[in-house]
């Protein structure tokens, strides 16, 4: 295992080395302990978070652009979603431990079909942006952002199955599961009427619409919930 787990972490240093060593990419990994803590805290309780969702925006020789995660609460990260990811696979995984069920087949399944509705999930609102744009006004976002945004919702789910794992109550695993569900789609609707909305306001759009997109993402977490956790 030692072995296994040193092969592991040497491919997976060049694997980050090839793909996120650039500056753009790094911007998403510069993260402290602190950081990662706190935004925990955040996605697990969203309700609770009393500052501004807004990110905080800095002043470079380029432009304007937004500090990195390390230096604001509200920015995206890539390290806490991914970090997620592979706890609901090693979660979902382990839970088939338990029951007997497992197979090494199962670990890709699970890889697979998490990454899945991911991409579909962060497609769907990269969708949602755009129709909101018109000929004269242009709303989006970088699509590392989004997959950023929606990619806090592996920490919630790993955490409702290690419910499971542990043997709690059938109406705690229901309590843990729903609040996951809760919370994610109070982070999601926070975050995208804050953050990713603010220009379309800005160029008054039909607030009608940006209703109808919060609330529709809003409901989208609880299925999504549903399905990551029916392993």
């Amino acid at each position: 295992m030692g072995a296994y787990g040193d092969k592991v972490l040497g491919a997976g240093q060049a694997y980050y080395a090839k793909y996120f060593g650039g500056g753009a990419a790094r911007y998403y990994f510069d993260v402290t302990e602190a950081y990662a803590w706190n935004k925990l805290k955040l996605v697990a309780c969203p309700f609770l978070h009393k500052g501004s969702w807004a990110r905080i925006p800095e002043q470079v020789a380029g432009g304007l652009t937004f500090k990195p995660p390390r230096n604001d609460i509200n920015a995206p990260d890539l390290y806490i979603p991914l970090m997620g990811f592979w706890s609901y696979v090693l979660a979902a995984s382990t839970l088939q431990v338990r029951r007997g069920e497992f197979s090494p087949e199962g670990v890709a399944v699970h890889a697979s079909w998490g990454l899945a509705l991911w991409t579909a999930e962060a497609v769907f609102v990269w969708m949602a942006l755009r129709s909101l744009s018109s000929s004269h006004n242009h709303v989006s976002a970088p699509m590392m952002d989004l997959a950023a945004y929606t990619g806090y919702m592996f920490v919630l789910v790993a955490a409702a199955l290690a419910t499971k794992i542990m043997f709690l109550p059938y109406w705690g695993q229901i309590l843990a599961g729903g609040w996951g569900a809760l919370a994610s789609a109070v982070f999601m609707v926070k975050t995208t009427k804050r953050i990713i909305f603010s220009e379309a306001r800005s160029h008054g759009f039909d607030g009608n619409r940006h209703n109808y997109v919060l609330l529709v993402l809003a409901g989208l977490q609880f299925p999504l919930h549903f399905w990551l956790g029916s392993v």
